[in-house]
């Protein structure tokens, strides 16, 4: 039952999202590029920040 519907539910994301005109599917594209590259660059410097030594010292010297 919950994978019919989730499955109805992902087409008719699908069907609306090739309904949308050529150039606003090129700015979503855009926009999600953008969002998934800030968030990975953000969480690989978290992570290396975090792995340092005395990480916090460093952070607070920053303010």
């Amino acid at each position: 039952m919950r994978a019919r519907v989730a499955r109805r539910r992902a087409q008719r994301i699908i069907d609306g999202y090739n309904s949308t005109p050529g150039p606003e599917r090129v700015l979503l594209g855009l926009s999600t590029s953008f969002a998934i590259t800030i968030a990975t660059s953000r969480t690989i410097n978290y992570v290396r920040e975090r792995r340092r030594a005395l990480p916090r010292i460093r952070g607070l010297t920053r303010l």
